[in-house]
């Protein structure tokens, strides 16, 4: 029997595949918020994309995707270590909403360029815990069809 691949990398591939239905022009970022119990297990908690919200005209970073996944955890009312994974190294603002949701950790493939200043980005680093990921180690675990949607989406070629 192969050996499965990590929850991490389990994660992440489901963050681009949750990335595939972004409607951003400018990139396409997928977050997916887990929860980690006292025994161990990690729950698949909510899903999130960027995107303009329902009604509104589609620009810049309008319906953050991380914003939304915690959003749609706040309505479970669960408790949990909270966990993330996205596409993308997150922006100022989600940063800030997943430090107050009390996300601890996020795990992330692709560096953003936010314009806010990086140094109070990298200050709540110290609260959340960023471990960024290498594109190569996510491609060889998927498989060729899949990949080919994950290097379109990290190239910015795949576009709803």
């Amino acid at each position: 029997m192969e050996e499965r691949i990590s929850r991490d990398l389990y994660y992440l591939t489901m963050a681009f595949l949750v990335a595939s239905r972004s409607t951003c022009p400018r990139a396409q970022v997928g977050f997916i918020l887990t929860g980690q119990t006292s025994q161990g297990s990690q729950d698949l908690l909510s899903t999130g994309y960027n995107g303009a919200l329902s009604g509104i005209p589609h620009c810049g970073d309008i319906g953050c995707k991380m914003v939304n996944a915690l959003l749609r955890h706040q309505q479970n009312n669960l408790v949990y270590k909270l966990i993330g994974y996205s596409t993308h190294y997150p922006c100022w603002v989600c940063l800030m909403a997943l430090q107050i949701a009390g996300v601890k950790e996020v795990h992330y493939i692709q560096e953003y360029n936010d314009l806010l200043i990086d140094s109070e980005k990298r200050e709540l680093s110290g609260i959340i815990k960023l471990i960024k990921h290498s594109q190569q180690e996510l491609l060889k675990v998927v498989t060729k069809e899949y990949a080919g949607i994950i290097q379109g989406i990290i190239n910015g070629s795949l576009k709803s």
